[in-house]
């Protein structure tokens, strides 16, 4: 599993789960049903996680996931990345990795989770405020 639900299994508190994805073997069949979908890679996955049957791929992974194939927010996707990068669940080198094999409009606001977090904020109330600070520093004339 992937997504948020592999996230909320690594322990991050996610606000609303729009479903459960699976990845499955590129020879398999894509489809979704309901909440359920299956979606193929041809990419090795990482599983950091087993829980019977269900195993769970790792922070990097699930979190482009979800920006990619789930319904989110700009706002909630940069808090999960922050989150996911806080708690020490992916590194910005691979979570940086695995963002250059996705889509930019599809990812682009865990890009900016990413920067907020390399800059240094632990939140996303506090990337909001440096980017007002920032803003008014830079519109004063000295």
């Amino acid at each position: 599993m992937t997504g948020t639900v592999a996230l909320s299994r690594l322990g991050v508190k996610c606000t609303r789960l729009t479903g459960v994805t699976f990845v499955i073997p590129e020879a398999g069949r894509a489809r979704q049903h309901e909440r359920v979908r299956l979606v193929r890679t041809a990419r090795e996955l990482e599983v950091v996680s087993r829980s019977g049957p269900a195993t769970f791929v790792g922070g990097a992974r699930a979190l482009a996931d979800a920006a990619v194939y789930e319904a989110h927010g700009q706002d909630e996707l940069e808090s999960l990345t922050i989150s996911v990068l806080q708690r020490g669940l992916t590194t910005p080198e691979l979570l940086e990795r695995e963002l250059w094999l996705r889509p930019l409009a599809a990812v682009s606001s865990v890009w900016k989770g990413l920067e907020g977090f390399v800059d240094g904020a632990w939140s996303r109330p506090e990337v909001v405020l440096r980017e007002v600070v920032d803003g008014a520093v830079a519109s004063r004339r000295w």
